[in-house]
């Protein structure tokens, strides 16, 4: 298992992985980004290619790539091992198979169905199915790459064929491919002459379905609803997948944008024609999770919903909790006659006879005069309908009476405060007095008391760790007093530096560090670097793995966590310092130590000084006294 282990980190760099869930910045040889464990404005969480490892200083979480894809994933070791054996291109080779847990055994299950959906489709009985998609633009590329198929007009078509796999009718239901029957414990296909869509996470695991219905059965009341999904599952939950992101993401983070559309048809039409930084809500709103998965690729979001009542109410819903979580939002509006979504669109331009990308197509300039949320508010309460339409911004008002214009610039700072950013909220209320004629300072004024009134965002107790152990224990290993963070800081500046290590350790005694497990790493350091003349950072921390450590110490887990923290503190504070600079810090930091050192000795001497006035021993006294009194502050 280690082996592997060592095999999957040779093959996997911990910046791609990371940068794969979240965006990441170049922080000299270091990354940085907004932590995704805890809330916070103002970047703590650091990635090292270097080293291989990431630390966070706000919450003080910390590790490798097997550590991180466990907290974000929410996995154990097994699991996290998994997805990254099949990012690594790993083969694992292990007792317990992925057949062999529940979870493994329902994505086999799902798997299974779906080539099965697929190959059925290419049979003589999926000629009307294989038909219908050519009429809606589908080549038979697409229909493969999407792994399109069609479920037989059977009721227990797909529940033998997994019989016949080895799998038992309980477990099948628990993907949602079965239905049961009212009253009865026996069950039936769910998806019965249909066209189906697999759906897969970001990993490309199938975990459920979207279907429609053949057309020559749309008159049938028997056939059930136009279109049926997967329900609820272990593996499926609608709120946190968007459909085509496993084949979007990487086009996302290349041209810097999400566009988010309704419909799977949209996605697979989007994509056959080029545009492949496109993904589905699935006839939803966009949630919270929906959302935290595009953050993982990008902040920049371009939104577009079926023309039609239900469409804008989804919009508005999925605007306000991207503008929450900070995405700059803009809305794609196709020009009214040009289809009522993407795809009909697509289909109505005719596309397939002209290359995406040179211009001309409606769609493609929908996408270019994408509006900024806020241009598109002001379109919506204030500005005439034909401004709108020769698409002008902040052009021509319409002609509202006073309580319609005092309305929409109530509902105007309504949007505006949902802004995060201060300076774009001065900008749109700045545009709003000049369109509007009210002053500047009363919108202000209204801005500060609707901001007030608002919601605050509740956010997780369990991610944030909220009073519990793991924050009882960061604040440990962190340290809160000035005496803790200079005994970090020196420990960072020996690892970043360790050819000052000799001059250091002349200078600074163990019991200089404000605590034991400070003391103990400083030790261990100054054994390492008498063996081996240097303090690599890889090669101390195999050494530290095979150490031993004294009873009062947390441990080994402790000190790799720690060593971690320390190696990505020296990157963050010391990369940009010139060779004097880092001079000058050394000494700086030697000689404040030194000086809280002296505090804190100080403080102990003073402490048992009083205890043994009070008991009345002179001779102790005296030598307290002495030992007090020789102490420079």
């Amino acid at each position: 298992m280690t082996s592997q282990v060592d095999e999957i980190k040779s093959k996997l760099d911990v910046a791609e992985v990371v940068g794969d869930y979240i965006q990441l910045k170049k922080a000299g040889t270091s990354y940085k980004a907004t932590c995704p464990f805890h809330h916070e404005k103002t970047p703590s969480f650091y990635v090292s290619p270097e080293k291989q490892i990431w630390h966070c200083f706000g919450c003080n979480e910390g590790g490798d790539i097997f550590t991180f894809v466990e907290k974000f994933e929410g996995v154990e070791f097994g699991e996290a091992l998994k997805i990254l054996a099949q990012k690594a291109g790993v083969k694992l080779e292990v007792r317990e198979t992925q057949t062999e847990t529940r979870a493994g055994r329902l994505k086999e299950i799902l798997v299974l169905a779906a080539d099965f959906y697929h190959k059925y489709l290419f049979t003589e009985a999926g000629s009307e199915a294989r038909e219908y998609l050519k009429k809606r633009g589908l080549d038979k590329e697409t229909v493969v790459a999407f792994e399109l198929g069609l479920a037989p007009d059977s009721w227990d078509a797909i529940l033998n064929f997994l019989k016949t796999k080895g799998f038992a009718e309980s477990e099948i239901a628990l993907t949602g491919l079965l239905a049961q029957k009212e009253g009865k414990m026996t069950h039936y296909d769910r998806f019965r002459n249909r066209i189906m869509f697999p759906i897969n996470d970001i990993y490309k695991n199938v975990v459920g379905f979207t279907s429609r219905i053949l057309p020559s059965a749309e008159n049938d009341p028997k056939a059930g609803g136009k279109y049926v999904n997967t329900p609820q599952t272990a593996l499926y939950d609608k709120s946190r997948i968007l459909y085509g992101l496993d084949k979007a993401k990487a086009e996302i983070k290349e041209k810097g944008f999400a566009i988010v559309v309704e419909g799977n048809m949209d996605v697979i039409a989007c994509h056959q024609f080029g545009w492949k930084n496109v993904v589905a809500s699935s006839g939803t709103a966009l949630t919270e999770g929906q959302l935290d998965l595009i953050k993982r690729h990008t902040e920049n979001l371009y939104l577009s919903f079926d023309i039609d009542p239900a469409g804008e109410i989804a919009a508005k819903r999925g605007i306000d909790l991207a503008l929450e979580k900070g995405f700059t939002v803009k809305i794609i509006q196709i020009p009214e006659g040009c289809g009522k979504d993407p795809d009909e669109c697509i289909r109505k331009d005719k596309l397939a006879s002209s290359k995406p990308g040179e211009g001309g197509s409606t769609w493609e300039k929908a996408i270019a005069e994408a509006k900024d949320v806020m241009d598109y508010y002001f379109d919506k309460y204030l500005l005439s309908p034909d401004a709108i339409s020769r698409g002008q911004q902040l052009a021509e008002k319409k002609n509202l009476s006073l309580d319609e214009k005092s309305k929409a610039v109530s509902s105007l700072i309504f949007e505006i405060s949902k802004l995060q950013n201060v300076v774009k909220q001065g900008h749109f209320i700045h545009v709003l007095s000049n369109i509007s004629g009210v002053k500047e300072d009363i919108l202000f004024d209204e801005l500060k008391r609707v901001k007030k009134s608002l919601p605050k965002p509740q956010f997780d107790r369990r991610r944030l760790g909220e009073g519990g152990k793991d924050e009882r224990r960061a604040n440990l290993i962190a340290g809160n007093t000035r005496h803790d963070l200079l005994s970090e800081r020196m420990l960072a500046l020996i690892l970043y530096k360790p050819d000052k290590f000799n001059f250091i350790f002349q200078r600074l005694k163990p019991e200089i560090f404000s605590k034991d497990y400070y003391q103990t790493l400083y030790n261990q350091f100054a054994e390492y670097y008498n063996k081996n003349k240097t303090l690599d950072f890889s090669g101390f921390k195999a050494f530290l793995a095979e150490g031993r450590f004294s009873p009062a110490c947390a441990g080994r887990g402790e000190y790799a966590k720690l060593l971690d923290k320390l190696a990505l503190f020296g990157e963050k504070e010391f990369d940009l310092l010139a060779e004097k600079e880092l001079d000058k810090d050394v000494v700086k930091t030697a000689d404040e130590l030194h000086y809280y050192f002296i505090l804190a000795k100080r403080g102990e001497l003073g402490e048992k000084i009083k205890q043994t006035e009070k008991s009345g021993d002179k001779e102790l006294l005296k030598k307290l006294l002495d030992e007090f009194n020789s102490l420079i502050g």
